[in-house]
């Protein structure tokens, strides 16, 4: 079955100008085509994000010079496929009951005070997350996942690029794509998305060894929430092992594991037990160490008595890490397939 045909999301140039309603047909909608108007693609609205900000930090910060805010009109393919903030709800129920148990990485707490804002009109960003929050619990009904859905998100991700909009909740739904299209082996774009992921994160300073964060974080809750966002991407970069370098570093034994996932969902830090490792923070272990066992396997030195001595510290840390992994998911009923699979890839 062939993919869906790709629609714009913007009204193409002679519409627009003449502020007439476009159906965004191709090669040219359904009014130019009446009146014989040459072909005219769809003009996006202008890109007003500062160039200082990647040609000279230094002159960004001191000039405070703002970021576009996503705040623009929505689309109106995109409006239909999102629906009305019955239909959110609905789409955060199903994304947080099942995707968000494995890849929690967006705010319970924060999501559902934005959305249940009687007074904020949707954001562009915020309406991109809700699409393909929709799009990751898509249950195949043919053989191509390149759905509607798909190619909508994937499309107007593209034009908030081009907006120049930048912020986490793009970054987060472009995760999701990127495991979407891992999931269903949509490639090259998997491998272009994750990357494109990686560049986006170091952009907005969350990954651990950042300097400048563009925002910084108000709470305990955002903050989680940015180095859960950054773990999603070391976890992307390391769970596809193609046949090339790592984009991002390995974590350190500074590098802060996730918080446990109860009280994140609830924004309730418990003093009594900060730490307990949820299945987050289970998975950010066994990425630490799939990114050792990448770099070992790739290692050329196979002979060496280093070498294997590295062998054997490494299969016994990954045991002992199952072990933990298993406890953890008895005493507290924890679902760890997915992190105990990931020791042993």
């Amino acid at each position: 079955m062939n993919p869906p045909s790709y629609q714009p999301t913007l009204a193409c140039v002679t519409c627009k100008s003449r502020k007439r309603k476009c159906d965004k047909a191709l090669p040219k909608c359904s009014l130019c085509t009446s009146v014989h108007n040459p072909v005219t693609g769809p003009t996006p609205p202008p890109n007003n994000f500062p160039a200082v900000f990647y040609l000279d930090w230094n002159i960004f910060q001191r000039c405070q010079v703002e970021i576009p805010k996503p705040n623009l009109p929505l689309p109106t393919n995109i409006s239909n496929l999102i629906g009305n903030a019955e239909n959110w709800e609905n789409i955060a129920t199903e994304h947080f009951s099942t995707t968000h148990t494995w890849m929690p990485i967006v705010s319970k707490k924060s999501f559902y005070e934005y959305i249940r804002n009687p007074s904020s009109q949707i954001r562009s960003d915020y309406a991109l997350l809700i699409l393909v929050m929709d799009l990751v619990c898509w249950i195949p009904e043919t053989n191509d996942p390149r759905t509607s859905t798909y190619l909508a998100a994937k499309s107007f991700y593209l034009d908030l690029e081009i907006q120049g909009l930048v912020s986490l909740q793009i970054l987060q739904a472009a995760i999701l794509i990127a495991f979407f299209e891992f999931g269903h082996a949509i490639y090259p774009s998997a491998a272009v998305s994750i990357e494109a992921c990686v560049r986006y994160g170091c952009a907005l300073g969350i990954n651990w060894d950042a300097k400048f964060p563009v925002k910084r974080p108000f709470s305990w809750v955002d903050g989680d929430e940015q180095n859960r966002v950054w773990w999603a991407v070391v976890i992307l970069d390391r769970i596809g092992f193609p046949p090339r370098p790592l984009w991002t570093g390995d974590p350190t034994p500074e590098s802060i594991l996730p918080s446990d996932d109860g009280a994140w969902d609830q924004g309730v830090l418990q003093p009594d037990n900060p730490r307990k490792l949820g299945r987050f923070a289970l998975k950010a272990e066994a990425t630490r160490l799939l990114g050792q066992v990448i770099k070992h396997v790739e290692a050329t030195d196979f002979e060496d008595t280093f070498h294997k001595e590295e062998a054997l510290l490494l299969d016994g840390a990954l045991r002992a890490l199952v072990n933990v992994t298993e406890f953890e998911g008895q005493s507290h009923s924890l679902d760890v397939m997915n992190q105990t699979a990931m020791c042993s890839m």
